[in-house]
């Protein structure tokens, strides 16, 4: 059996629909996932909506300050790049290693 994560959004098959040129064509619904389709339906009382209801993050993100438009980042902190690799040295027979 395999297993469904509960919280990402699946689309669901709807029908079939045709194509200008005849052909079939399948018709999906909006993305939701399977606890927002649950919830939909009516069928959870109230105690076990709360109980279930998902941590959702808030909707607005918290205050942060915010930039000024004359700071620079700190160039210490940028990533440094990696050092270059040694060249290859033939050994005495002419051979790379």
């Amino acid at each position: 059996m395999a297993r469904k994560n509960h919280l990402l959004p699946c689309v669901k098959a709807t029908g079939w629909d045709t194509t200008p040129a005849g052909r079939k064509k399948r018709t999906y619904d909006k993305p939701r996932t399977p606890y927002q389709r649950l919830i939909d339906t009516g069928t959870l009382d109230e105690q076990t909506h709360t109980r279930h209801r998902p941590n959702t993050p808030p909707s607005t993100p918290p205050n942060l300050p915010e930039p000024s438009p004359t700071s620079k980042p700190n160039s210490s902190t940028w990533p440094q790049p990696a050092p270059a690799a040694p060249a290859r040295q033939p050994d005495p027979r002419g051979h790379f290693m």
